[in-house]
């Protein structure tokens, strides 16, 4: 018994020193609650509607070529940006990576000037710009709201950290957010009181001011756009801000990539054909689940494949898989 008890006192001192350990220091929004989006790609407010974003790497190292994140582990970064957004059917496309040999932005950025000096360097105008360091003053700081370039510490660029700082460049807010006047009111007994006007503007993501539970708060800890650690999730409505956000930005519809989804039809009856972006002309390997079959006319190539049901009486749901040298997708 006594074991037991004191098992459960180490558990609850680890749950409460986990908050607070995201330490984020993108800038405070340019907007105001009200300011309306003006919507020029309307397809991409329906969740149904895959978001493939290519995002590009700058391994900052010393300046004789030394140090850096290991450019063999950026699919982890890769991937986890995946496990977070793909339940909102966004998908991340790693489009390659380079190096940025200076000593003075690898070792520490210091400051905010630093910061807008590394966020110019090599930046691409197509792709969200991902610059790993080997540290700063914060874990992670987005170029502001709706922008395409981020700088991370090494030691968080493949922790949700990641997810937290792309979320920024897709417009979520903190769900702490106090900069659009008072806090949010607390939920229940006030169901959605002014979520629409403080907060993170999301009305799933409870009301949160950062200290975790207590003083009638009970926020979502799991968020990641929360500083609570470790986070695992986006809510539905910060999708679809999200979604809002590609759907009346020029600036995140460059980012835009066709080499992370395959396309097609969600219904198999007869025959089918999918197809995948592959400008590169990768080697692709597609495969099927056991219920369909891949025809071998037309023959399958580095861009396309048709399928139809393995049987007569097939049914169910299945999946069509392609895999390169540097991804594995799957519809």
């Amino acid at each position: 018994m006594k074991k037991k008890l004191k098992l459960s006192l180490i558990l609850i001192v680890t749950t409460f020193s986990t908050y607070s350990q995201i330490i984020c220091d993108t800038p405070p929004p340019q907007t105001t609650a009200q300011q309306q989006k003006t919507i020029l790609f309307p397809e991409f407010l329906n969740p149904s509607f895959s978001i493939c974003v290519d995002v590009f790497y700058h391994i900052v190292r010393n300046t004789n070529g030394t140090g850096g994140f290991d450019p063999n582990s950026l699919d982890i970064i890769t991937a986890t940006l995946n496990e977070a957004f793909n339940p909102h059917n966004f998908f991340i496309n790693g489009a390659g990576f380079d190096f940025i040999n200076n000593t003075g932005h690898y070792e520490y950025v210091n400051n905010e000037e630093e910061f807008d000096t590394l966020v110019q360097i090599n930046n691409r105008s197509d792709a969200i710009n991902i610059y790993i360091v080997n540290d700063a003053y914060f874990d992670g700081r987005a170029d502001g709201y709706t922008s395409q370039a981020l700088v991370i510490i090494r030691s968080s660029a493949t922790k949700q950290h990641i997810s937290h700082e792309v979320g920024h460049c897709f417009d979520l807010y903190h769900t702490f957010e106090t900069y659009f006047g008072t806090e949010e009111i607390v939920r229940p007994p006030h169901p959605d009181a002014n979520c629409t006007t403080t907060g993170d503007l999301i009305c799933d993501t409870p009301a949160d001011n950062g200290s975790g539970l207590g003083g009638g708060y009970d926020p979502d800890t799991d968020n990641i756009m929360s500083y609570y650690f470790p986070v695992y999730h986006f809510s539905n409505g910060q999708a679809q801000r999200m979604r809002e956000a590609f759907a009346s930005s020029i600036l995140l519809q460059q980012t835009l990539s066709d080499l992370c989804r395959i396309t097609g039809s969600f219904e198999i009856c007869n025959t089918e054909t999918y197809t995948v972006g592959n400008s590169n002309d990768l080697p692709v390997i597609w495969s099927v689940s056991p219920n369909l079959k891949i025809l071998p006319i037309p023959a399958p190539t580095n861009t396309s494949v048709t399928v139809a049901p393995k049987y007569p009486s097939s049914n169910g749901i299945g999946y069509i898989q392609a895999q390169t040298s540097s991804q594995s997708l799957q519809k």
